[in-house]
């Protein structure tokens, strides 16, 4: 298979310029059963397994002032949330789970989903040194619908530079909005209510 002799020559160059140059020639909208979507997944998920030690420890993610606490998230985004507290909230490609803790802080029930075990680990550890309560399931994005049991959320996240790793935007649209839960909102005039998607 071409994604696995890919992967064993990536394994034996050094940095992440050469897992780049391979994810740009796999990188294309393709459905779950393609075998260029296949080997885009293995690849992938291979780089950012990679990638959690180095972010562990890197200055940018900052994990000794996060303990503090620090919150990680950008001013406009609890700005955008408004008051999560005691909301639904899921974290899609939540990688090492600090956005996910960020808004656990701030009161939401939060559950964080990414494809990388070291990640997932990683996340449930910060939770529990931190005693911050907050869900981490590991899977696809693209199967977060089935890894949720079908749960729906008040607010579905994701963090900056997520999305860009994705071989098929408008498919995480529609998965992100379908895992939005209905809300009632006033009809004009008439005292009753209707359902509609979170937006």
């Amino acid at each position: 298979m071409v994604a696995q002799r890919e992967l064993g020559s990536r394994l034996a160059q050094p940095g992440h310029v050469a897992i780049r140059a391979m994810l740009a020639r796999v990188m294309v909208p393709a459905e779950s059963g393609d075998a260029a979507a296949a080997g885009w997944r293995v690849l992938n998920r291979a780089n950012w397994d990679d990638r959690v030690p180095i972010h562990l420890a890197s200055r940018f993610y900052d994990l000794e002032d996060f303990r503090k606490p620090r919150d990680s998230l950008r001013k406009f985004e609890p700005a955008e949330a408004g008051d999560v507290r005691g909301k639904d909230l899921v974290h899609l490609q939540c990688h090492i789970g600090l956005d996910t803790l960020s808004w656990a802080g701030r009161g939401a029930r939060a559950s964080g989903l990414d494809f990388s075990v070291p990640a997932i680990e990683a996340a449930r550890g910060l939770a529990a040194e931190l005693g911050i309560s907050a869900s981490f399931v590991t899977s696809d994005v693209y199967d977060a619908p089935a890894a949720f049991g079908g749960q729906r959320f008040d607010i579905v996240y994701t963090g900056i530079g997520a999305l860009c790793w994705l071989p098929d935007i408008p498919r995480w649209a529609r998965l992100a909005a379908g895992a939005a839960a209905p809300r009632r909102l006033p009809v004009p005039g008439r005292g009753a209510s209707v359902q509609r998607r979170a937006r």
